[in-house]
């Protein structure tokens, strides 16, 4: 993501910090289970069909995801269904740890024969990272977004939504 950690993008202002647990979680999204004290980790994503080697924090929505996805969807005559979200906490200006994992989701899409697409949405900033995904059995929309720090003692957030967008 071109200059990610400087860009605010329109998801940021509506989240804030990631603070999300767990049990927020969509259903059917697997975590790993947490030792005393850690924030439960997701193993990976069900509708992409993949793992995570860097595992994200699964973040549940009140909604303003799947506004923006549902946005988003609509600028890419596409229609959102079943929605999965996911952050990372990314410590100062990481740039080489979020270029990694923007770098291995996409390589592992690809391995598992998606054909990605960028996409352009005037719902979101310019910064965000945003295609589709398509293989023989699935349609998927992605977003990926850093989210500066708002605080001293917070980390910026890089967060992941995926939306199934098949059944269209």
């Amino acid at each position: 993501m071109r200059n990610a950690a400087l860009a605010l993008a329109v998801l940021a202002l509506a989240l804030g910090p990631v603070t999300a647990r767990a049990a927020d979680a969509p259903k059917g999204q697997t975590a790993a289970p947490a030792k005393a004290g850690q924030i439960p980790r997701a193993d990976g994503s069900l509708l992409a069909g993949l793992g995570f080697v860097d595992k994200p924090i699964p973040l549940g929505d009140d909604g303003t995801f799947k506004d923006v996805m549902g946005r988003v969807a609509q600028d890419a005559q596409r229609r959102c269904g079943a929605l999965e979200a996911f952050g990372w906490e990314i410590k100062g200006d990481d740039q080489k740890r979020v270029d990694g994992l923007t770098g291995s989701l996409m390589a592992a899409l690809r391995k598992a024969e998606f054909k990605l697409t960028p996409v352009t949405s005037k719902a979101v900033s310019r910064d965000v990272t945003l295609f589709t995904a398509d293989s023989k059995a699935r349609r998927l929309l992605v977003l990926m977004s850093l989210s500066p720090a708002t605080a001293r003692d917070q980390m910026a957030q890089l967060v992941l939504l995926i939306c199934d967008t098949s059944r269209n």
